[in-house]
């Protein structure tokens, strides 16, 4: 036993340097889905350890465990970290330094940061007198596509030094900003307890909060925090703070006002404040409904409708289509759900594993996420029924809240009832609560994001092109692959290619583009056939260094010679 004590003892050591190092960093040759890059993912390696520390368990006849020097590290960690509730704090802030580096690391490396690139232009434009509009997406107002009019104080830093960096470091404070409340909430709910300190340290270690960092920018993905304190506010019965923060969250997405709704319904189901309840069920549920059949159609979208409600290929794209459907369709709801079923399990997984699924054990509470999660499993689309976007970030705050209290119930279920005539003390119920929960969190951990941040490492061939787009004068018009298009945002006319300008309107004076950023062999052949193309459109090639291509507009917008 002392030589496999010796060996975990070790084995942990490795895992931790894999955690805080990211391990090996293959080069950028070595595909996402390739083996020596998958082989650095945390779970693998963590499940090894569990096997390891279960085989040690069942042998060990003499109860050592607690003797082994890993064990007591983490027992050394533990009585550290709760008796310092500051170091949450710093974690936190701490982590969001980290959050921010990732992300800024990615777009140094031209990695892909869907829809930074239009918030980044549509504040920019804002700061220069053209209210919240972008050209990638057709010139159109960006609130009628979205309700999100928090995200427009962002401009004032636009106005002073307008650059992407602002967005990112918004998203990643916010992400981490809420881990405070969540504390508050379980050092109230385990005062003195190893799970108070534990909870916060898991939300920032959560993969869809990582995952909605490395996804670009979206407003949505400022929303933990609010909801979070709004969920401490009912808790302490701070009404008018929790309707506040339940409101700045509404101004963040259309569909946030929703949680104000089934707040409102909790509070009456519970009957703790029911003339209240109603009053939120009622109002932020006509809120709710407003954002998608009024507000957003009032910023006249170019279908003249909201045009999200296709996502749900099942149900009738309309507001009583999709909002009515469990009572006028309930046929169409149960498609939904089955449609791409084993996907949806591995979301589910993904969602509540990393908390070992303890947010079951606290329903009514777990009733708080169903607005947020029930849009996932009713859609068939891929990038809504995984966590490695940003559409998750909304439901994070209810599913923590729900797991807390499922932790709860279970100490408090296990101390009283038992198991086969034998009852366990709380405190020993709290460590296996602990265990369990870092177990699941480290198994769908992933990469870490030392892994990330090395793996995105800029190259010389990166520098070479950002020295390419400095030469591009602000004032033109550029159509360019998504990689680029961020970097060359702050201008009136920017367009994705292969579209050469709006439709009908005057084409781009120039395109830019890049043969390395090309991440998948099926996008080489229709790629190459439209740069072909560019001659026979009015384009003539000025520049072509490396796989850096720079084409110009010729002055009659005749075929190039």
């Amino acid at each position: 036993m002392t030589v496999l004590g010796g060996i975990l003892t070790v084995y942990f050591a490795f895992l931790v340097v894999l955690f805080v190092t990211g391990g090996y960093v293959p080069g950028p040759e070595h595909r996402e889905r390739s083996a020596v890059v998958e082989m650095w993912r945390m779970g693998p390696w963590v499940l090894g350890f569990l096997a390891l520390v279960l085989i040690y368990r069942l042998a060990d006849r003499q109860e050592r465990f607690h003797r082994v020097a890993f064990v007591r590290a983490l027992g050394a960690a533990a009585a550290w970290l709760t008796a310092r509730p500051r170091a949450v704090y710093l974690v936190s802030a701490v982590w969001s330094v980290l959050l921010f580096a990732v992300a800024k690391r990615q777009l140094d490396a031209f990695g892909y940061s869907p829809d930074l690139e239009v918030f980044d232009q549509a504040l920019w434009n804002t700061a220069h007198g053209r209210f919240y509009r972008s050209s990638l997406e057709g010139d159109i107002n960006l609130l009628s596509q979205h309700f999100d009019p928090l995200n427009l104080v962002l401009a004032a830093f636009y106005a002073v030094h307008p650059s992407p960096l602002i967005l990112l470091a918004a998203q990643a404070i916010m992400l981490a900003l809420g881990a405070v409340p969540l504390y508050w909430l379980a050092r109230d709910r385990f005062p003195g307890s190893i799970l108070a300190p534990l909870f916060p340290i898991l939300y920032l270690l959560y993969l869809p909060i990582r995952e909605a960092n490395r996804f670009g920018y979206h407003p949505g993905s400022l929303v933990p925090p609010l909801f979070f304190f709004a969920l401490y506010c009912m808790e302490r019965s701070r009404w008018a703070a929790m309707l506040g923060f339940l409101g700045l969250a509404g101004l963040l997405k259309e569909n946030m006002p929703i949680a104000g709704a089934v707040i409102g319904i909790y509070l009456l189901a519970t009957g703790r404040q029911r003339v209240l309840g109603v009053l939120m069920a009622l109002g932020f549920g006509l809120w709710f409904y407003a954002g998608f059949a009024w507000i957003i159609p009032a910023f006249k979208p170019p279908t003249g409708e909201y045009r999200y409600f296709d996502l749900f290929t099942k149900l009738r794209p309309t507001p009583s289509g999709v909002f009515l459907a469990p009572l006028l369709d309930p046929a169409a709801v149960a498609g939904g759900l089955v449609t791409h079923v084993e996907r949806k399990l591995e979301y589910l997984l993904d969602v509540f594993g990393p908390l070992a699924f303890f947010s079951l054990l606290s329903p009514s509470r777990l009733f708080l996420a169903l607005p947020f999660l029930a849009p996932h499993l009713l859609s068939d689309l891929r990038f809504l029924t995984t966590v490695r976007t940003h559409h998750t970030a909304d439901l994070t705050p209810f599913v923590f809240y729900s797991a807390m209290w499922g932790v709860s119930n279970a100490i408090r279920w296990g101390a009283s009832a038992g198991w086969r005539g034998r009852r366990w003390s709380a405190e020993t119920l709290t460590r296996a609560a602990a265990v369990a929960l870092l177990s699941g969190s480290f198994l769908l951990h992933r990469w870490p994001e030392p892994f990330l941040f090395r793996r995105y490492a800029p190259t010389a061939h990166h520098e070479r092109l950002r020295a390419a787009l400095r030469e591009i004068p602000p004032e033109a018009s550029v159509s360019t692959q998504r990689q680029i298009s961020l970097h060359l945002a702050h201008r009136r006319g920017l367009y994705r290619f292969p579209e050469l300008g709006p439709p009908g309107g005057e084409p781009a004076d120039l395109v830019v583009l890049d043969r390395a950023l090309l991440d998948r062999e099926t996008q080489v052949r229709a790629f190459e056939e439209r740069v072909a193309s560019l001659p026979n459109k009015g384009y003539e090639k000025v520049r072509e260094d490396d796989t850096i291509m720079i084409f110009r507009r010729t002055p009659s917008g005749r075929p190039a010679p």
